[in-house]
């Protein structure tokens, strides 16, 4: 029995190594990729459009939680538990998703209205939402690649949609298009991806499309903490984009987003280690010794590196930003410097909330989420007026950090007091 028990474990070791590396290669060429569209967009359309671009996703991001509900995170962890269930729970998940992302699309254009938008500019609105929250269930179907510890299908699909989206960028610009041919281009992109990633996850997990009622009101009993969770982490993560349109303007609002695409590019490598790892925490989270050790060798890797990134880029951030994006952003450069020190709380509140749900304890990473959707609202407020996006990026930076930190000591309360 112990020798199954040690090849098992290693057997695990070397599945979240190779998945895990695979997944960062692929981020990396993503990032490279990232790194090129994101110079080419704000090098064309400069600061005013660029706000008036990042405010529409910035306000859909606001809705996109409702789409899917969380119920990605549980089918994974169901389906890593009952394969036999796996086909079954796909195909609620995504019937209930299709419902979700039209309710989400009819809120997000009735919010609109506040926004003082023009008819043109709703209409563009609507195209976004149409890429954002319409689209939301067949990417749903991303989560099949993971259950099956093959993420690489994803990664790749995920790579070449980026390639594609290069390119795209480049005939626009050779074509001089305006705004909202950028939009519609990155819808069709959009669409292309989630109907491959549709139609590849089927041949993995066939899924039954008869809707099972009782496994919906299931799956959206054990999803809603954490919906409520990414509503929060949505606010506090965009809700400072949504503030600086209102508060400062497209052209502030178009320095801040500059220097988010350069710290947001960091999250691949959080993101990769813990996709791969929870399938593997929501089969061991009952073996007490195992959970704990995968658990220390995602603090162990992460943490370490993220604060080395957030001391590199603050000591470069002006030369970077001069670099990509020219001297129109100098301004930016300020922002980078800090706003990078988010990226710290981040990793942590992911390594965190992971744990707690394939624990089973979802519902406690709303209060962290909460907590720091609630301070980085006041902080805005409060910042925004006096210093533009420099205060915005500080709120963020104090937000992510207290929520992190909350979630962590939250997490050695449960774990070593209560349970």
């Amino acid at each position: 029995m112990q020798e199954l028990y040690d090849y098992q474990f290693l057997d695990l070791k070397k599945i979240v190594f190779q998945n895990t590396s695979t997944i960062i290669l692929g981020r990396v060429i993503n990032l490279l990729l990232s790194v090129i569209s994101s110079v080419l967009i704000v090098r064309y359309l400069g600061s005013e459009r660029l706000g008036q671009y990042a405010s529409f996703y910035a306000y859909l991001t606001l809705f996109s939680w409702l789409t899917i509900f969380g119920m990605d995170i549980i089918i994974v962890r169901d389906a890593s538990k009952q394969r036999e269930k796996a086909g079954q729970l796909f195909g609620t998940a995504t019937s209930v998703s299709f419902l979700l992302s039209v309710v989400a699309t009819i809120l997000a254009m009735l919010g609109s209205i506040t926004l003082n938008y023009t008819n043109a500019l709703r209409m563009l609105l609507f195209v976004a939402a149409i890429d954002m929250l319409l689209l939301a269930p067949l990417r749903l179907s991303a989560s099949v690649f993971q259950v099956n510890l093959k993420p690489w299908y994803g990664t790749g699909i995920n790579v070449a949609r980026q390639a594609l989206w290069v390119m795209v960028i480049g005939v626009l610009i050779f074509a001089k298009a305006g705004l909202a041919s950028i939009i519609w281009a990155h819808l069709l992109c959009s669409a292309i991806e989630s109907l491959v990633l549709f139609l590849f996850a089927r041949r993995f997990i066939p899924f039954r499309w008869h809707f099972n009622v009782s496994l919906a009101r299931n799956i959206l009993k054990e999803s809603w903490p954490i919906a409520l969770s990414i509503l929060a982490v949505s606010v506090y993560q965009r809700i400072d984009q949504v503030m600086l349109h209102t508060l400062a303007g497209n052209q502030k609002l178009g320095y801040y987003v500059a220097s988010v695409n350069i710290s947001e590019l960091f999250d691949i490598f959080g993101v990769a280690l813990m996709f791969a790892m929870f399938p593997i925490l929501s089969k061991v989270a009952l073996q007490q010794e195992r959970f704990e050790y995968y658990v220390k060798i995602c603090f162990r890797y992460l943490m370490p590196f993220i604060f080395g990134i957030c001391a590199i880029v603050t000591v470069g951030s002006g030369p970077l930003i001069k670099i990509l994006y020219g001297k129109e952003y100098v301004l930016s450069g300020q922002v980078l410097s800090v706003l990078i020190w988010s990226e710290a709380g981040s990793f942590l509140g992911m390594i965190i909330g992971i744990a707690l749900i394939a624990r089973g304890l979802q519902k406690f990473t709303l209060i962290s989420a909460s907590v720091g959707a609630v301070v980085n609202v006041i902080l805005n407020i409060a910042f925004i007026p006096k210093w533009g996006p420099v205060g915005a990026a500080w709120a963020t930076v104090i937000s992510y950090s207290l929520s992190g930190f909350f979630l962590f000591l939250l997490f050695v309360f449960l774990y070593f007091v209560i349970i």
